[in-house]
């Protein structure tokens, strides 16, 4: 079967199985090039200080086949208009970008919703007291230099935002002309010291969650509001802060998100199918879950400068790899040997249970394990894998 579909990124293992799944056989380009990525799809390996220019020379030269960037491309408007013009774009382009991305026109788009974001200041103005202000920079992803503002001007585009207590969660949605239909909300995990990271990183997600019909209803108002006047197609994500039952939208991910997986192993949904029919002029038909389970999925950090031994728990997988439609214990795989520095991402881990609470809880308990089994290997102890 020949290539359909290019997948370009930071990280694309997630969206290639959900490529698999929906019925495409992908190629992908991105930072990793993770070992279970490269078992069920071709591609290259972009190096560091080449991303993400680098990755227009690497789709010239690809296959010829429809292109869907995930994050952060959303950030370099212009890399995402000339890959465009390589192949068709499956994916929101800059012009969009710019209505949802940019504090100002997204505030005013949330407000025709009649919601409201957390109050947003720019670094030159008289700021009052009283909120605590995150400072953001304005070309970011997964929550990366985000933190308290100090008082200090850094170099670099950034603003300011109000702190809002209350619990991460992120609405996914599928895209139309006529408006945009709400798939499911999950729990964002944020700077989770037990994941092995701090401050505004994300770290996983679980869900779905449940939602009452008035929440369900506002968030659906929501992605009417950024699909009709937006422009937003396809699949894209909200970031928002509850708070008793009042989503305060932060952000908008304009293209593929980190909880597409998780939707789609506790569905059965083949979302981006959905997706190709919206750029293909085809009206998608959603029918109900397949399945009725709660998945959590996890990114480990590494709390420490570490190597991995030269054998990996996840070589059985790898061996005998388990059905794309079944979350796995393991992905984003590297390979045996891999040394990482503090506060890298090193894996990914996932689990299941009947509520969020209890998939939470087996998340909690895996990462422990996985950690546990780093220092016995890296201590020279023979351990047996995590959950065996």
């Amino acid at each position: 079967m020949g290539v359909d579909l290019l997948l370009v990124g930071a990280s694309v293992r997630a969206a290639a199985f959900s490529a698999i799944r929906a019925g495409f056989q992908p190629w992908g380009a991105d930072l990793f090039g993770d070992l279970d990525l490269r078992q069920h799809c071709p591609g290259t390996v972009v190096a560091p200080e080449d991303y993400p220019e680098g990755l227009l020379d690497v789709v010239a030269e690809a296959p010829q086949a429809p292109l869907l960037y995930t994050g952060a491309l959303e950030n370099h408007p212009e890399i995402v208009a000339h890959l465009g013009r390589l192949r068709p774009l499956w994916g929101n382009p800059p012009e969009v970008l710019a209505r949802v991305r940019w504090p100002a026109p997204f505030a005013a788009l949330v407000h025709r919703a009649g919601l409201t974001i957390p109050e947003v200041r720019d670094l030159t103005e008289d700021l009052p007291t009283g909120p605590r202000w995150l400072l953001k920079p304005l070309a970011s992803a997964g929550g990366s230099r985000i933190r308290f503002w100090d008082g200090s001007t850094p170099s670099g585009l950034y603003y300011l935002q109000a702190f809002l207590e209350g619990v991460s969660h992120a609405a996914l949605y599928l895209g139309t002309a006529s408006g945009a239909r709400l798939l499911g909300v999950t729990r964002q995990l944020v700077g989770e010291p037990w994941l092995g990271t701090s401050d505004f990183r994300y770290c996983g997600s679980v869900g779905p969650v449940p939602l009452s019909n008035a929440l369900c209803a506002t968030l659906e108002r929501l992605g009417n509001v950024l699909a009709q006047e937006g422009g937003v197609r396809g699949i894209f994500g909200v970031d928002l802060i509850l708070q008793n039952e009042v989503p305060w939208p932060v952000e908008v991910n304009p293209r593929y998100t980190a909880s597409v997986e998780v939707l789609e192993y506790a569905t059965g949904w083949p979302l981006l199918r959905w997706h190709a029919d919206i750029f293909a002029q085809r009206e998608p038909t959603i029918p109900p879950p397949q399945r009725n389970q709660v998945i959590a999925k996890g990114v480990l950090y590494a709390r420490h400068p570490i190597a991995l031994p030269p054998c990996v728990p996840w070589a059985e997988q790898l061996c005998h790899p388990p059905g794309l439609h079944e979350a796995p214990d393991f992905a984003d795989l590297p390979p045996p040997e891999a040394s990482f520095e503090q506060g890298h991402p090193m894996l990914t881990i996932f689990t299941r249970g009947e509520t969020v609470a209890k998939s939470l809880d087996r998340l909690q308990q895996r990462a422990q394990e996985v950690y546990q089994w780093f220092e016995n290997a890296s201590g020279g102890t023979a351990p047996a894998p995590p959950g065996s």
